[in-house]
């Protein structure tokens, strides 16, 4: 797998499916043939599993520039991750690598994917809770990712009125029921 982390990388978008795979291919082989310049382990517990994650970072400037096409490109990173269940689990080891504007320190990087993907999981399981996304059929052409669109942006509205009453999870259904409560939530009425 293969992301880029940073907050000034410019030319994200523009980069096709081709061109990220060939770019991953090149990063994966510096970290063969060159020694990461600092790294970082961490170990934790929890949900009934312990995982380690090893964060390794290159950030010479001629290795990172033969990484073309990416503006202000200043580290690049590898994480590896191996979860076993604690009671009689099959470890699985996971690799994925990262480029960043940032400068490498292994231990902020290991940080920030964690909380990245904890946002992820938070976001998807409200999704599903209130949704009920995982069960979803809807299938054709662009319809999945529309209404993956409309249900994030439903959730958001529901976020931005914090409402001491009502969960948030009870806010889309109080909204499907109640047509003065979904105009509290548009905003002014506009019918």
């Amino acid at each position: 797998m293969f992301l880029a982390v940073s907050a000034v990388v410019a030319n994200c978008e523009s980069i096709s499916q081709m061109d990220q795979a060939s770019m991953e291919k090149r990063v994966e082989m510096l970290f063969v043939h060159h020694t990461p310049s600092s790294s970082s382990e961490e170990l934790t517990q929890g949900h009934g599993r312990i995982e380690s994650r090893t964060c390794d970072a290159i950030d010479q400037p001629q290795l990172v520039d033969s990484i073309t096409g990416w503006y202000q490109l200043h580290s690049i990173v590898r994480v590896r991750s191996t979860r076993q269940a604690v009671a009689n689990g099959e470890p699985t080891e996971e690799v994925r690598f990262y480029i960043s504007s940032a400068k490498a320190d292994p231990e902020r990087f290991n940080t920030w994917v964690r909380q990245h993907w904890g946002i992820e999981d938070q976001v998807h399981c409200m999704l599903d809770v209130i949704f009920d996304e995982d069960g979803s059929r809807i299938r054709r052409g662009h319809a999945d990712q529309n209404m993956v669109t409309i249900r994030k942006t439903a959730l958001n509205i529901c976020r931005l009125l914090s409402e001491p009453k009502r969960s948030r999870d009870r806010q889309p259904i109080a909204a499907a029921l109640s047509e003065s409560y979904l105009d509290s939530l548009l905003g002014p009425k506009t019918r």
